[in-house]
């Protein structure tokens, strides 16, 4: 069985609370596991661009600390790239560490609501927050700043995500530019203390200088995150050192239909963009086994998702891709892979499963195509 994560340890702990979340949306376990795996892999892309630069020349031996961590869905393709003994993990939840130091074989330490009864006696490179600061209230947004900004090495960098004010889904935002909601996803944590928070950019500029004067800089990366979270730098680097950083976004998309007729008939499909209107997608490979099957590009109108980026050159996002003769039992193990490159020159593997996994939705009927969308026969 051949993939993109062959190297990757996929063990998924059965309470992960993000994998469970995926399960209950989609229509069957396999297909959760991609997008789980999917997101892992996009979070992780953003943590290594940002620990090149951080640990430049050689990122072997800097010392990683994921925050936060959950049950691992980044932390798996952390340790496939630096040594699992420079990495340590971080959560409230005390299962989540421990799976993680069993099965990453990290080093792991467990959280607290206060930020003052946290303990650890190491010093890092790079902190790496991808989901905590979106459901702060502020005065644990700002302690929790404080806090995690003690445990950086001299030059070290935290990274964290926020939900930008523009995400607020309507609400009215307060004059200070900080709205906290009391709700999430969360089927354990209070929601007083683990809401949704949504900041604004004059915001947290203002917190870093309240907090600490002129020794902290910070630099902003708008939807570094999965394409919908803006990632934070701080670090007492200067603020030139910040600019010399050159980040380009992945492109971004999602699989919307995935299915195996009974006449034998694959076919995979959805939307693949880029942010930066100057980018467009160049290539949307498909891959069975590791093997390209075929090729297509972007040409579908997808209205919706040029509205939800933000993004008019994203209208004609949509792509499909078919392929004639495939056996679910002959074929079944075969593991199906989308990987999709910008003109950015990134890339991202946009989904990972077997070919069992594929559905029998209701599919919308394809456009009229021109040549050069066709999928294989």
């Amino acid at each position: 069985m051949a993939s993109h994560f062959a190297h990757i340890d996929t063990t998924i702990h059965p309470e992960d609370e993000m994998f469970l979340s995926a399960v209950k949306a989609l229509p069957s376990v396999g297909l959760a596991k991609a997008v789980y795996l999917r997101q892992g892999f996009e979070i992780n892309s953003t943590l290594q661009a940002v620990l090149d630069w951080v640990a430049h020349p050689d990122k072997s031996s800097a010392k990683v600390l994921d925050f936060a961590c959950g049950y691992g869905r980044s932390t798996r393709f952390l340790v496939a790239e630096i040594p699992a003994a420079n990495v340590w993990v971080s959560d409230i939840d005390e299962a989540a560490v421990e799976f993680q130091k069993a099965e990453f074989a990290v080093n792991g330490f467990v959280s607290s609501y206060e930020p003052r009864d946290v303990v650890c006696g190491e010093r890092f490179d790079l902190i790496f927050v991808a989901s905590l600061f979106t459901h702060l209230p502020r005065y644990r947004f700002e302690q929790w700043l404080r806090r995690l900004l003690g445990l950086l090495k001299d030059k070290g960098v935290l990274a964290i995500s926020v939900h930008d004010s523009a995400l607020s889904n309507g609400r009215p935002m307060p004059s200070d530019g900080f709205l906290f909601v009391p709700e999430s996803e969360s089927r354990s944590l209070d929601v007083n203390e683990y809401g949704s928070t949504y900041v604004s950019e004059a915001y947290v500029s203002g917190a870093v200088r309240s907090l600490f004067g002129g020794e902290v800089a910070y630099r902003r990366l708008p939807l570094a995150l999965c394409g919908s979270h803006d990632m934070y730098l701080l670090s007492r680097r200067s603020v030139e050192e910040f600019d010399s950083f050159e980040f380009a976004n992945p492109p971004v998309g999602y699989v919307d239909w995935f299915s195996l007729s009974e006449e034998g008939v694959f076919r995979i499909g959805g939307w693949a963009a880029d942010h930066d209107p100057a980018n467009e997608i160049t290539s949307i490979r498909v891959f069975f086994d590791g093997i390209v099957v075929g090729e297509v590009k972007t040409g579908y109108e997808r209205e919706d998702v040029a509205a939800s980026l933000g993004v008019e050159g994203a209208r004609f996002s949509g792509w499909d891709f078919w392929k004639k003769g495939v056996d679910r039992e002959a074929d079944g193990g075969k593991v199906v892979e989308v990987v999709v490159t910008s003109s950015s020159g990134r890339t991202t593997t946009l989904h990972s499963s077997e070919v069992r996994d594929a559905s029998l939705p209701t599919l919308p009927v394809p456009q009229e195509r021109v040549a050069w969308l066709a999928g294989s026969s």
